[in-house]
């Protein structure tokens, strides 16, 4: 704030506050003042160093017993040291502010010196603090993966339903064009993440996110209440300076966790644009330049492509990961099969599986060959084993409809629709769904969670013929996220996921089922174990 009045006490409280902010932002974003120099030259840096040594040099002389002529003459000189920055800073003032000065300057000198003290402390104390926080995060986490009690470690929620193209392969886009883009409120979602609490993994999905003028708020209030170790969102890369100033805005408010941005790319610039619209391809390239250098500066930002294989591009999507790789430099790559939006659904061609299996193959390569920026070899080679673990799962239930793992899914991790409408995961039927949450969308209607498949097959539990009464949604009152995952309807669900050997391949539950989902999280630590030691 600009000083509209002058006093010693404005002078002082301007240059403590200005001192303590320097101190505390060079901390907080490091890399942002890397080689960024305070513009002090030597002198002004003796001047000050002086200026603190005055008021002990005046308490020895006045104090000590055995101060003479000497402590007398090093008095006169501190008084006098800012005579040496005369010549610069004080050369076209007045003389009434350079002799002013010999009085001002050591307790500007003081009063730098309390506030970088001062902000020392308390950078050391919210260090602490946020160690313990994250400590106690990675506890709690650990404690609903043991308990396995409804709570959850990984969230999907969908922020919007607006999205500005229509892919082909979209399983959403039949719903785009609906009057009401169903975004859920600030304030609803702050109630809701503070009830979820901590978690590993938030993702944000839609529609396109970035369509979200509040994006930034969406990310600083999930950071600020569920604390998630990685917070990712999907885009198509459209809106090169959206999403640049909303991923900026979001950097400089969340402190801790990486934000993963996943680019889509579904082959060359001829087949994606063939999917997903003209001149796609080349505004995903341009968006990921104009967010590069902000990885300069923050280096929990990630830029991720994710790609689909599916009929489109299943004859070059092997290659063209040797293009991703080469020409966008991303962190790492995700590759999803094209599925289907239900658990019933015909099979994937066979050219489709072939093709995810020699893609995922050739990107598994690229990790072991340390092509992809950011990561060690220790994390390479875990994310390496994780990714073939997945693909060689997800590929076996495609070709065989096998079942290799227990599914986590409504157990770890729930999918939060942008009605309202809570569900174990994306696959299954909307009668299916555990409830709608309370809330407000952000045009101040309330979330409804409504279902409308009425001739959907209700959940079947235990045996396949005893059958959980069906519930549309619509006539159950809204509750809270708590109250919906340790519902009766909750557990049955959970039970039945359990007794039918509920499985598809829907990527991000089998991401968490490959991480604690016994017995396929054992041969994920072990085959990790196996690699670090031999060094591949």
């Amino acid at each position: 704030i600009h000083l509209k009045s002058y006093s010693v006490t404005s002078l002082l409280w301007d240059n403590g506050i200005k001192t303590f902010d320097s101190f505390s932002a060079r901390r907080r974003y490091p890399n942002v003042y890397k080689g960024f120099g305070m513009n002090l030259g030597f002198l002004l840096w003796a001047s000050l160093f002086l200026g603190c040594l005055l008021p002990i040099s005046v308490l020895n002389l006045l104090f000590r017993s055995g101060a003479g002529l000497m402590d007398l003459l090093v008095a006169i000189a501190l008084l006098l040291s800012p005579t040496i920055i005369w010549p610069s800073v004080f050369r076209e003032s007045t003389r009434q502010a350079r002799w002013s000065s010999l009085a001002l300057w050591p307790a500007i000198a003081w009063t730098a010196a309390a506030a970088n003290l001062l902000a020392f402390v308390c950078w050391v104390c919210q260090w602490t603090y946020t160690s313990v926080r994250g400590l106690s995060d990675w506890v709690r986490a650990g404690l609903r993966v043991a308990l396995r009690n409804g709570m959850p470690v990984q969230i999907v929620h969908f922020i919007t339903a607006r999205c500005n193209l229509r892919c082909e392969h979209c399983f959403y886009k039949e719903t785009l064009d609906a009057p009401n883009p169903g975004e859920i409120s600030l304030e609803s979602l702050e109630r809701t993440c503070t009830e979820i609490g901590p978690v590993l993994w938030y993702s944000l999905a839609g529609g396109e996110p970035y369509l979200r003028s509040d994006l930034a708020d969406v990310i600083a209030t999930i950071h600020r209440c569920n604390r998630p170790k990685i917070l990712s969102l999907p885009t198509n890369g459209w809106f090169v300076e959206r999403t640049f100033r909303s991923t900026l805005r979001a950097l400089e408010r969340i402190d801790g966790g990486d934000l993963i941005v996943f680019f889509s790319l579904d082959g060359p610039e001829m087949i994606h644009d063939e999917i997903r619209g003209e001149g796609s391809f080349v505004r995903v390239k341009e968006c990921m330049e104009r967010l590069r250098p902000l990885q300069v500066l923050y280096p929990n930002l990630y830029m991720n492509v994710i790609t689909t294989v599916m009929p489109q591009n299943a004859s070059v999507i092997r290659d063209f990961i040797d293009e991703i790789v080469n020409d966008f430099a991303p962190n790492s790559i995700a590759i999803n099969l094209f599925r289907y939006h239900q658990l019933e659904h015909p099979p994937l061609p066979q050219d489709v599986l072939d093709a995810y299996d020699d893609t995922t193959r050739a990107y598994a390569e690229h990790l072991r060959a340390g092509h992809l920026m950011h990561y060690s070899f220790l994390g390479r080679t875990a994310m390496r084993v994780k990714e073939v673990l997945k693909s060689e799962v997800i590929s076996r239930i495609a070709r065989e409809d096998a079942f290799v793992t227990p599914c986590t899914a409504g157990t770890l991790s729930y999918v939060i629709n942008e009605d309202g409408a809570l569900a174990a995961c994306e696959i299954l039927d909307p009668s299916k769904n555990v409830g709608s949450l309370s809330g407000t969308q952000r045009s101040g209607k309330s979330l409804t969670g409504l279902v409308t498949h009425d001739n959907s097959t209700p959940v079947l539990l235990g045996r396949k013929d005893e059958a959980m009464r069906p519930t549309h949604l619509s006539g159950n009152p809204p509750s809270t996220f708590t109250d919906l995952v340790r519902s009766k309807r909750a557990k049955e669900l959970r039970r039945w996921i359990r007794a039918t050997e509920c499985r598809c391949t829907y990527e991000c539950a089998m991401s968490t089922n490959t991480l604690f989902s016994w017995p396929l999280a054992g041969q994920l630590y072990r085959r990790t174990a196996k690699a670090v030691l031999v060094g591949q």
